[in-house]
């Protein structure tokens, strides 16, 4: 309810002119009452949530004014929402039946506000195949005698209210002697604020092609914390989000020409910087690479980074650091690979 002079409070008149209002259309989901001085009441259709209008007129007894639109926002928090259903893609031997569970199905990717359960409901059939698409999103699809390539078939989730957007189901149909590529995980370290450069064959450089097919990288979706410009040899930049130390990821899966592998997890471990030198000390190489008995850890060691050795300190002690030191003092010598032994210190 809006009282006087409602709509008619940001209306003119150039003479002075008192208005009056005159309703000129309805709305479309509610009820209205309109009165002369511009005061009106709506009441909304049960259910309904959105947006409603009507025009009107206002007139000042001599001449009408152009008409006008008042909108109606109406807020519902009972609304149901629409699923959203996201596109799919999956991969199937030629003249063999592809057959595809619920877990794995047109459904496992779509979402509903509401957390209501959805079913899927086939719009377009596919033009090189045969498709039976159950509600729980499982279908079984079986391809024309002699085709490869790519078919499509399109479908909508329901959650018994409203339908999704139209979304896609591409598959690709590879020839029988071709056998599917396979990715295989990557590992791969950065520091805090420094940028990965791999080089390819990069992430390609562990995956498998029966065939001995040429293979292409496709990025499936991006890290959580930074960026990824990968390129289809292989190579690729990851650079960190400003600040981010932990362990982040992206998906990506080759493609063989005819086929595409199962997806595939690069981890990327972005770990501290390393602590600045310091200290005063030393680590003084008197013997093996393998072997520090040949020589002596000085004043602050085991803080910094000399020639073949690189020590990255994991929570050890400072009183502890205090006390090598005096051992070397008193002419005590520290066994490197002891310290190593108790899992405080990375070589």
């Amino acid at each position: 309810t809006i009282d006087s002079p409602g709509v008619l409070g940001n209306d003119t008149d150039a003479d002075g002119d008192a208005l009056s209002v005159a309703l000129v259309s309805g709305p479309s989901f509610g009820a209205l009452t309109l009165n002369a001085d511009g005061s009106f009441s709506y009441t909304p259709d049960e259910g309904f949530g959105g947006t409603d209008s009507f025009t009107y007129t206002a007139s000042d007894g001599t001449s009408t004014g152009n008409v006008a639109t008042v909108t109606i926002t109406v807020l519902n928090p009972n609304r149901n929402h629409a699923p959203e259903a996201k596109d799919d893609g999956y991969v199937a031997t030629a003249e063999t039946l592809l057959t595809v569970s619920a877990s794995e199905g047109v459904l496992a990717n779509d979402t509903d506000q509401d957390g209501d359960p959805l079913t899927a409901v086939l719009v377009g059939g596919a033009a090189h195949g045969a498709v039976t698409l159950n509600p729980d999103g499982s279908f079984d699809y079986q391809p024309e005698i002699g085709f490869t390539g790519e078919d499509t078939f399109t479908y909508q989730a329901s959650d018994g209210s409203s339908l999704s957007e139209v979304a896609t189901a591409t598959i690709f149909v590879g020839s029988a002697a071709n056998h599917r590529p396979v990715a295989v995980n990557d590992n791969y370290a950065t520091t805090v604020d420094q940028p990965l450069t791999v080089p390819a064959p990069g992430l390609l450089g562990n995956d498998l092609d029966a065939d001995g097919d040429s293979l292409t990288a496709v990025l499936f979706s991006g890290p959580q914390n930074g960026t990824v410009a990968l390129s289809t040899d292989g190579s690729f930049l990851y650079t960190p989000a400003s600040g981010f130390q932990g362990r982040d990821s992206f998906i990506y899966r080759i493609f063989d020409g005819e086929v595409h592998s199962a997806l595939a997890a690069v981890t990327v471990y972005v770990n501290a910087a390393p602590p600045p030198a310091g200290g005063g000390g030393s680590v003084v190489d008197g013997g093996d690479d393998d072997d520090s008995s040949g020589g002596c850890l000085l004043g602050g060691a085991i803080r910094r980074v000399m020639q073949h050795l690189e020590l990255a300190r994991y929570g050890m002690e400072d009183d502890l650091l205090d006390s090598l030191a005096k051992d070397q003092n008193r002419g005590h010598h520290n066994r490197l690979d002891s310290l190593l032994a108790d899992d405080r210190w990375q070589l």
